[in-house]
């Protein structure tokens, strides 16, 4: 049975029209965020009786392991107070994590209570292996396995860690586990509404199509309710099959919102704003093929964190060889589809000399520096990890000493990279993939996961207008061609 509309309003919004799952989509800086958090105050907020609300922040750091902190925030505030009513939180997988064994204390009082009743049916289903089943029905080849209070992820080569996770992969067991927590703590005669802040970011269209769909099956089940923000429009897709699914458009400066149920009409629109990833052009927001994951969260971070100075879609092609093909694709479609279409295409340059011929109207670029990682030792994005090239290299050399004494068998297994970096410190033309997290969190001594680091310094060049080419710098590193293609110069600001 569709459950019926309800309308939420504090002193600065209101909503009207919210069914089961609601989408608010609108350009970046228009206060979609604000209008979360905002909800999320739930002392302000008038509603049906005894409504709760859970607030999910848009940038979600960290990795899927144990870590005290996290632990400690856990069991201080809540499961879902845990300093989440920021922007960002670095440490939101860490918490995940700690969250998956309260998902399994939950499991086991279910079925004690159902044994209690004699239904051996309803404590089969309540049986913490079906929570697990439903984590992994989201994954592809990886699956995750219960160990002592947590979990280790697997594939048919045997186990692996949660560092050598893709970022989709942790964000979509990062964002089940939320769920599913708070799904447990839902009561009957309360309204629960789950605020979800870009549940999109990191997650290819396919994942993103299952987290939709696990999310209708899970509301269906335990009767809350959902608002999500986000920039893709290619969400309203499973959800146009989905009764109660409602949908509102957000200006900049709105206050009043009205959702819409996704009816025929929507459906007719759901093919141009978000059926493929291409669709994006008709809004002004060109796609950008790019080679991996790493590399969209760089520029998901920089047009986010442009405050509307940049206009891009990143898309993963999963590698250098994929992308040839999905740039042959890309030129096909725009010429056939669209008018006077934009798209970009970006690859790491991996000691190739030559530049690349454009194949309009796709653009065709490489980093002026071996990979995406190089960035990370320019002048601007260590600025952004709180350091500077001079103390970098000061450190790194430290901490090959300290290494270097102890012995081999406990030196850190990217020792012999950092110390052939070393010799020669080459930033710009070195191999450094392997020593990226390293660099980062204890040479740099950052806890700020890298991409964001090198999104916000690309960024910071776009609202200023203006940044430094000579060597060193991430102007340099980048190269013209990505600077005049993908960081727009706005009028100097004053500073």
């Amino acid at each position: 049975m569709p459950v019926p509309p309800i309308k939420l309003s504090n002193p600065t919004y209101a909503l009207e029209g919210l069914l089961a799952i609601n989408v608010i989509i609108g350009k970046n800086g228009c206060g979609k965020s604000t209008l979360l958090r905002s909800l999320s105050k739930e002392e302000s907020v008038t509603a049906p009786a005894a409504t709760r609300y859970a607030y999910v922040t848009p940038e979600r750091g960290g990795n899927l392991v144990y870590v005290p902190g996290a632990a400690q925030d856990v069991a201080a505030a809540g499961a879902y107070q845990k300093k989440r009513l920021a922007n960002s939180e670095l440490q939101f997988r860490e918490q995940s994590y700690m969250l998956f064994d309260q998902l399994e204390r939950a499991a086991g009082r279910r079925v004690e209570a159902y044994l209690a009743l004699d239904d051996f049916t309803g404590a089969k289903e309540a049986a913490f292996s079906h929570t697990l089943a439903r984590i992994n029905d989201l994954l592809g080849t990886i699956q995750i396995r219960r160990e002592g209070t947590g979990f280790v992820p697997c594939s048919d080569d045997g186990e692996f860690t949660a560092n050598d996770m893709s970022s989709g992969e942790t964000e979509i067991v990062s964002l089940a586990i939320e769920c599913l927590m708070f799904a447990t703590e839902c009561v009957e005669g309360a309204t629960h509404i789950l605020l979800l802040d870009e549940p999109d970011l990191h997650l290819h269209p396919d994942l993103q199509h299952r987290f939709v769909r696990f999310l209708c099956e899970l509301v269906d089940e335990t009767k809350f309710r959902v608002v999500i923000v986000t920039h893709s429009t290619a969400i309203l897709g499973p959800l146009s099959e989905y009764d109660g699914a409602a949908v509102s458009f957000m200006v900049r400066g709105e206050t009043h919102l009205s959702f819409c149920q996704i009816d025929d009409i929507v459906r007719d629109i759901v093919p141009v704003f978000g059926a493929h990833p291409l669709s994006q052009v008709v809004s002004q927001r060109p796609i950008l093929l790019v080679e991996g994951g790493d590399d969209v969260r760089i520029w998901q971070q920089a047009v986010r964190s442009s405050e509307g100075c940049m206009a891009l879609h990143p898309c993963a092609c999963g590698s250098v060889d994929r992308l040839n093909a999905y740039e042959q694709a890309s030129v096909q479609i725009l010429d056939s589809v669209y008018d006077d279409p934009r798209a970009f295409s970006l690859r790491d340059r991996d000691g190739v000399v030559e530049d690349i011929d454009d194949s309009l109207p796709l653009i065709r670029m490489r980093l002026a520096c071996r990979n995406a990682e190089n960035l990370i030792l320019t002048d601007e994005v260590l600025g952004v990890l709180g350091t500077d090239w001079d103390a970098f290299r000061s450190r790194l050399n430290m901490w090959i000493d300290r290494e270097r004494g102890v012995t081999e068998e406990c030196r850190h297994r990217y020792f012999n990279a950092a110390t052939r970096f070393a010799e020669d410190c080459d930033r710009k033309c070195a191999d450094i993939k392997q020593c990226r997290t390293l660099f980062v969190g204890e040479i740099a001594c950052s806890n700020m996961p890298w991409e964001v680091a090198v999104g916000k310094a690309i960024a910071g060049y776009a609202k200023r207008g203006t940044g430094r080419t000579d060597a060193g710098s991430l102007g340099d590193f980048l190269g013209e061609k990505v600077m005049l293609n993908l960081v727009p110069r706005q009028p100097q600001r004053d500073e």
